[in-house]
């Protein structure tokens, strides 16, 4: 196995793809049920199982898109609640 801080930047964004996709791969229906939160999946949690910094979910271009397409995957699948849109000037509740 290659040491990763011997990775260049970008080998270790690949790495980092690589290993997220093998882990959403490896979860059942039941485990992403269990990591719902706030309608979405909790991004600390899947940091923690996958084994790299939460800033990777939303810094590399790559883990962000593929964790979007598994969040509409999931969505589709009435795993996760559908996305609510919120009109222009609306107030939080």
């Amino acid at each position: 196995m290659t040491d990763v801080n011997n990775l260049s930047g970008q080998q270790k964004a690949e790495l980092n793809v690589a290993t997220f996709l093998s882990w959403a791969a490896s979860k059942t229906v039941a485990d992403f049920r269990e990591m719902v939160a706030r309608g979405q999946l909790n991004r600390m949690e899947i940091a923690k199982e996958v084994g790299f910094a939460k800033s990777v979910l939303t810094q590399n271009p790559r883990v962000r898109q593929c964790l979007q397409e598994l969040e509409s995957r999931l969505r589709a699948e009435g795993v996760l609640p559908p996305m609510v849109e919120r009109s222009a000037g609306a107030e939080p509740v």
